[in-house]
Order: C-alpha cells, then sequence, then structure tokens
C-alpha cells in the first residue's frame, strides 16, 4: 500500500509538462505588456520628433520658396 502511494506520487510529482506552458504563457504576456508600455510611452516622443522634423523641413520650404 505505501509502495503504490510513493509510486503514485513520484509519478505526479514528475510530471510537469502543463506546468511548463503556464509559465510560458505568464511570460510571454508579461513580456507583451512590458512591450505595450513601453511602446505607449515612446509614440508621444516619437510623434514629437516628426513634429518637429516637419515643421522645420516646412520653414525651410518657405524660405527656399521666397515665401
Amino acid at each position: 500500500m505505501i509502495r503504490n502511494l510513493q509510486s503514485i506520487w513520484m509519478r505526479l510529482s514528475n510530471q510537469d509538462a502543463g506546468q511548463d506552458i503556464s509559465e510560458y504563457s505568464l511570460l510571454l504576456a508579461f513580456i507583451s505588456l512590458i512591450s505595450l508600455c513601453l511602446y505607449l510611452q515612446n509614440a508621444r516622443d516619437v510623434s514629437a520628433v516628426w513634429k518637429t522634423a516637419s515643421n522645420i523641413l516646412v520653414r525651410g520650404g518657405q524660405v527656399v520658396s521666397g515665401s
């Protein structure tokens, strides 16, 4: 009886395939969340850089055309 319980316990403790999948899923969700936060934070900064560059190009075009 004790041997049977020990063998069942050993088999259950060695089966961790489902645990690996859940750990990888949680890790992927965490990395995706961090990436999204970084993207949203930097999107405003990148937009500001493009607006500044656009304004400089417009002003440069006005100077060249003589307006």
